[in-house]
């Protein structure tokens, strides 16, 4: 499965005061994350506006901070990000089903306790 979190995109929108927020990603039993496959990108700003492109940030290791990802479990995932920024989030998961089993995905990614993003789909691999 593949997922792509895009939000922000304008870097106008303010969540905290401290200058970064948590993203919290938590997937349903039949997904798990690959912390490995975690890409997280944003724009360079020049002359007070966002460029175009999106850029690869560098993944932190330290706890907290920013461009961080803490494992909850292995269904869920804390990202620390830089306010008033565009980011986006790319990763690959692992789907958790028998061949020719029907199985529910769900993905859920909530900012600071506000549910951003809902995914949900039925899911039968060959």
């Amino acid at each position: 499965m593949f997922a792509r979190l895009n939000r922000n995109s304008a870097g106008t929108l303010t969540i905290s005061s401290d200058g970064k927020f948590v993203a919290v990603d938590i997937m349903n039993d039949a997904l798990a994350f690959y912390l490995s496959k975690i890409e997280i990108y944003s724009k360079e700003q020049t002359g007070g506006s966002w460029g175009a492109t999106w850029v690869p940030q560098e993944i932190s290791s330290v706890p907290d901070s920013l461009w961080s990802i803490k494992s909850v479990s292995i269904h869920e995932v804390e990202f620390t990000l830089p306010d008033e920024t565009p980011v986006k989030i790319v990763y690959t998961a692992l789907v958790r089903a028998e061949a020719g089993e029907e199985t529910t995905l769900k993905n859920e990614i909530s900012v600071e306790g506000y549910t951003v993003t809902v995914t949900s789909d039925a899911y039968t691999p060959a």
